[in-house]
Formats: structure tokens, sequence, C-alpha cells
């Protein structure tokens, strides 16, 4: 795993957590793109990785989602969405990664507050809207998607936005 994204999901404390619900990669065109970047990685890390780049090579950030189905992805362009949606491709990209690389791993679109150092930042974003009479920023920053994988035992909260 990257450096960065290891770090940040070092000071992540993300929980308790709700599973949202996964999706299949139904995108002959991605499920491609996956192939060529993870053929034959057999390190969970590398295709964490190598799945993380190709969310952001799909999306791009939003506070309005334009994602309405997998199908819809594009390597020629980036579809806008907020956490929802780059969780929601991440799991898809890593679960697909995994099974065609044999790995016995699982990847889970999750929901839940965001904690940093213990500081709850959607419960201090979500108040200070709602103070501000931001009530539709209040409503979206009250939680956050992001993915946790299981393997071997072990589970990794990973923040596929970074």
């Amino acid at each position: 795993m990257n450096s960065l994204l290891f770090a940040v999901c070092l000071l992540l404390n993300i929980g308790p957590v709700q599973y949202v619900g996964n999706v299949s990669l139904d995108n002959a065109e991605i499920q491609q793109y996956v192939r060529e970047k993870t053929q034959d990685m057999d390190d969970i890390d590398d295709i964490v990785s190598a799945c993380s780049s190709i969310t952001k090579k799909c999306l791009k950030f939003s506070t309005e989602s334009k994602l309405k189905s997998l199908k819809q992805l594009s390597l020629k362009h980036k579809t806008p969405t907020h956490c929802v949606g780059y969780a929601k491709v991440f799991t898809a990209c890593c679960n697909y990664a995994f099974a065609i690389n044999h790995i016995n791993a699982k990847c889970y679109h999750v929901r839940g507050p965001m904690k940093v150092a213990g500081i709850d930042l959607t419960k201090i974003m979500s108040s200070t809207c709602k103070a501000l009479g931001m009530t539709r920023w209040a409503n979206f920053t009250k939680d956050h998607d992001y993915a946790l994988i299981k393997y071997k035992g072990k589970e990794w909260k990973v923040e596929p936005m970074i």
C-alpha cells in the first residue's frame, strides 16, 4: 500500500460500520482494465493500490453524484460522484481483482462516522453545517462511505477517495 494511503488508514478510526452492500463490476471496459493492471498479482497491497488508481481514473469528486450504474463508467471521462460512488467502484474493482487473481479476500462497501486521531469529523461537520442553516450539507456530512477489506483474519479500512 502506498505510504500516504497507509498513513491515512492508520489515523482513521471509522465505526461502528453499517454494511451498505456490494455491487458486481459489470462493465467490460473496466473489467479489462482491472485485468491488465492486476494480472498475476499475488500481493493484496499491490491489488488495493492498483484498484485505488483505477477508481480515481474513472471518478472525480462532486457533491452531486452522476453515478447511477457501474455500466456507465469509462476510462475516457471521469464520472462525478461523492464518497458513496468511490466506495462502490473501489469495492467492485477490488473484489473483481481478488477473484481473477485467486486471492481469498473480500472488500465491503461500508458506512460510518469518520474519526481522525479520535476526533469525529463527521459529527463536527454535520453539526456545524446544521447550525449555519446548511441542511443539505449537514445531511451530506453526517456519515462517510469507505471500504473494509478482510483477508487472512485481518481487516483494513481504506479511504478510496485519497
